[in-house]
């Protein structure tokens, strides 16, 4: 099995320490999806080298030694005013901030721009006070501009997909909402 990493805009494969799509190929990818030849065409694409390779639409960067670090699923990931924006970016600076127990960072639809972030943030018992306007002020330090969530809103717990796992399509929708 062969792995490569290529960029989401140009399809070229990128060097050691950039973040792109994780591409497969090799004897046991398969042939395609069972009677549905759209997903087929759209995950298995033959690249310059004349070998098919599936396209896993997750987010992966691998450094010098060849291990490799999943960041995301290529569809989690925001267009800001045109910069690529992942959420475990914005989750990952807002979890540095004291008194940060959680954080769940998603997109919600901006009229110009593509793509506005918002973030839900769920706070420590001693969390020193933090507030959105604080958390966001802290935001700036770690992160561009466009990737400073426009909203923050502090819950006491995430809601929960039947699994188990963080509802980022519910969050999205309720704070689309409002």
């Amino acid at each position: 099995m062969e792995l490569k990493i290529i960029s989401t805009e140009t399809g070229e494969e990128l060097p050691p320490g950039e973040a792109g799509e994780l591409c497969v190929c090799g004897p046991t990818v398969m042939k395609g999806y069972y009677r549905n030849e759209d997903a087929s065409a759209h995950a298995l694409k033959v690249h310059p080298d004349g070998r098919t390779w599936l396209h896993t639409g997750d987010i992966f960067s691998v450094d010098r030694e060849g291990f490799y670090t999943f960041h995301s699923r290529q569809s989690r990931m925001l267009v800001v005013n045109g910069f690529n924006v992942f959420p475990e970016m914005v989750e990952n600076a807002i979890m540095q901030i004291p008194g940060v127990a959680g954080c769940c960072a998603v997109g919600t639809s901006a009229r110009i721009g593509g793509d506005r972030i918002a973030a839900v943030v769920l706070l420590k018992d001693d969390s020193e006070g933090q507030t959105p306007d604080s958390i966001r002020h802290a935001c700036r330090s770690f992160l561009p501009d466009y990737a400073v969530p426009y909203r923050i809103v502090i819950m006491d717990v995430f809601p929960l997909t039947r699994v188990g796992k963080v509802d980022y399509r519910r969050i999205a929708r309720e704070i689309g909402k409002s």
